[in-house]
């Protein structure tokens, strides 16, 4: 029996649907008190939201199934920001968002970023466990209307 490959890919139009499932999937079991459809705006229009040279959407694929996503948004000439980083509750723990940042890394070099940054909220503790072992450094934690907010940066 062969094992199951993981791919890192650029998001193609049909992805689609599959992302916008797993995402909104993930923010209804483990964000429950956040309006989804507030934080899925950006996923109708990946292709605009995440044009440019300098910005992009991965998917993690296995077995023909979207397992994972991270993308890439320009925030200034020399700073790139990580966002929509999932990935799928069962296939967590088996490298699928490290391999995700080390796609990242690589497109923001290429692309001549210098430094990445992540921003999330306390419920985001296994996403921030990840950038921490990957290099990541906590830059501000702020409290917000009672939400802890963190801003973690990996200088490239």
């Amino acid at each position: 029996m062969s094992q199951a490959r993981l791919t890192i890919r650029e998001f193609k139009p049909e992805d689609r649907e599959e992302v916008y499932g797993l995402i909104l999937s993930i923010l209804t079991t483990e964000f429950k008190d956040l309006p989804p459809e507030h934080y899925l705006a950006d996923l109708r229009d990946i292709e605009s939201i995440y044009a440019g040279a300098r910005n992009e959407f991965f998917v993690a694929e296995m077995d023909g199934k979207i397992v994972g996503t991270a993308a890439v948004k320009e925030e200034d000439g020399k700073t790139a920001l990580m966002r929509r980083l999932f990935v799928h509750p069962h296939m967590r723990g088996k490298k699928v968002g490290r391999k995700l940042v080390e796609k990242i890394y690589a497109f923001c070099k290429e692309k001549g970023y210098h430094k990445v940054i992540f921003t999330g909220n306390h419920r985001m503790q296994n996403a921030k466990a990840i950038l921490l072992k990957l290099s990541f450094k906590e830059e501000e934690d702020v409290l917000l209307a009672g939400v802890e907010i963190f801003r973690l940066a990996h200088k490239l």
